[in-house]
């Protein structure tokens, strides 16, 4: 899985690389992340990332500097935990952040509204979406929205069905687009207005 950001302080865009050595099929070894710039003449090991179980299923989000992903961290799924990882493209260093409480990991996706770090879930029947005010803490992460399919009268989730919210107005409306894979794909766009 790749991430690809800008570092200021270097005037340089970096590509980061995680990379999973796998035991067997469904347990991995050790996680292994490398990080290119441009102008640089190899690959670089990042120190210190930690185990994974799996690999992230999109590509890292670039806020401010970092590159971040939601993984599940640990090699077993008994001492498994639900994080973001953020790399700092400064430092070539990586930490963990805390998802919301409460937070089940089913469909969790990342991404940035409004130069903040977001990420949301599509629980079958509701969509939910909660941002960090401040990046880093985790103490800081309020829910924007959470509404029912059915209340907005959606069809609710079928199989190989997801939301993805685009954009983020300023007076806090969200565009959509639920997108069903099926024989004719159908895609339908929502434009959600939180206030009624």
């Amino acid at each position: 899985m790749f991430g690809f950001g800008y570092d200021l302080s270097s005037d340089k865009y970096k590509v980061v690389a995680i990379a999973l050595t796998m035991l067997s099929l469904d347990v991995s070894e050790k996680t292994e992340m490398k990080v290119y710039g441009t102008g640089d003449s190899s690959w670089r090991n990042l120190k210190g990332f930690p185990v994974l179980w799996t690999l992230p299923k999109v590509g890292g989000v670039y806020r401010s500097g970092t590159l971040n992903w939601v993984v599940i961290k640990g090699k077993e799924t008994i001492h498994s935990e639900i994080v973001i990882i953020s790399v700092d493209l400064e430092k070539e260093t990586c930490r963990s952040l805390f998802l919301p409480d409460d937070f089940c990991f089913f469909d969790t996706n990342i991404g940035v509204f409004r130069d903040l770090l977001c990420v949301w879930q599509d629980n079958n029947t509701h969509l939910g979406l909660w941002q960090m005010r401040k990046f880093g803490d985790d103490k800081s992460w309020i829910q924007l929205i959470n509404f029912s399919y059915l209340h907005l009268n959606i069809r609710p989730y079928e199989e190989n069905s997801m939301t993805l919210p685009l954009c983020m107005s300023n007076n806090g409306d969200f565009f959509m687009l639920k997108f069903t894979r099926n024989a004719d794909d159908e895609y339908q766009t929502i434009l959600y207005n939180q206030r009624d």
